[in-house]
């Protein structure tokens, strides 16, 4: 999360959160509707510390909650960007920085 990934903002009804279990190379992207905010934060905290998991707005792509360690944080921001076609979104020209 050093500024080489461009932000990027998703559809505005929806919460993200995605997760990168420890020790293997998967992520798992978990879409909520806003009005399920409860259910999205239950999603993330459902992840064991050691995984890296993020909560992110998709209406300003802002990182809400997080843990883990940061190259994995980024990973998932790197994993959730990528995709194109089931998480379409606008590009900025800011940088994901580190809250």
């Amino acid at each position: 999360m050093d500024g080489n990934i461009k932000m990027k903002t998703y559809e505005n009804d929806f919460t993200y959160v995605v997760n990168h279990e420890s020790g293997t190379i998967y992520n798992d992207i978990t879409k909520f509707d806003n009005s399920k905010w409860d259910e999205a934060v239950k999603q993330y905290n459902s992840y064991p510390e050691s995984d890296a998991t993020i909560l992110i707005r998709g209406k300003d792509g802002n990182v809400v909650k997080r843990k883990g360690e940061d190259n994995y944080v980024a990973q998932n921001l790197a994993y959730l960007y990528n995709e194109q076609h089931e998480f379409p979104g606008t590009i900025l020209e800011q940088a994901y920085s580190n809250a």
